[in-house]
């Protein structure tokens, strides 16, 4: 892959690695809204709340009664419609401005590195598979090549020392 190939493979990772941290971005704060919302209507329902948010006593916490009376107003209908309205057109385009800008400015960055990084991973690649007993000739030497490289060494290894740090850190009842 070379020139104009290796820059759209990188523009295509960090692009990727972008959407993931703004979709857990995204997916919190409506997780955080929801909640908000659940709270706002057990509120003026007159469910009563406990501190963690559940259901668990008979009495209303003074606090978030004495929050909401003090933010409680009249609205008219039309005017609160209209306000929400607004503020949700803001917040659903707020998302795809924001990823936008950050694959604007990291397609530059991308594209400069690409060159390089793509030279550290065919070496990386090369040296992960080269055999470690014999030349990987011969007739059982494809069969057995999967097993018998530096990157298989170094996944057993990890995977065994995972097993040990389970087997120590597990707390049995």
């Amino acid at each position: 892959m070379d020139g104009f190939g290796a820059g759209l493979a990188a523009l295509a990772f960090w692009g990727f690695i972008a959407a993931i941290v703004v979709t857990g971005i995204w997916d919190g704060a409506k997780k955080r809204e929801a909640q908000h919302e659940t709270l706002r209507r057990m509120i003026e329902s007159g469910k009563p709340v406990d501190e963690g948010g559940g259901l668990m006593n008979d009495e209303r916490n003074p606090a978030l009664a004495r929050l909401f009376g003090e933010a409680d107003r009249k609205l008219d209908d039309e005017t609160f419609v209209a306000d929400v309205m607004a503020r949700t057109r803001i917040r659903r385009t707020r998302p795809f401005v924001i990823a936008f800008v950050v694959l604007l400015v990291a397609a530059p960055v991308a594209w400069l590195f690409a060159g390089p990084l793509n030279d550290a991973l065919a070496w990386l690649t090369q040296l992960l598979s080269r055999p470690i007993a014999g030349s990987g000739d011969g007739f059982t030497g494809p069969a057995v090549l999967p097993m018998n490289n530096i990157g298989a060494g170094l996944v057993l290894g990890l995977l065994a020392l995972r097993a040990i740090a389970r087997r120590l850190f597990t707390v049995v009842p």
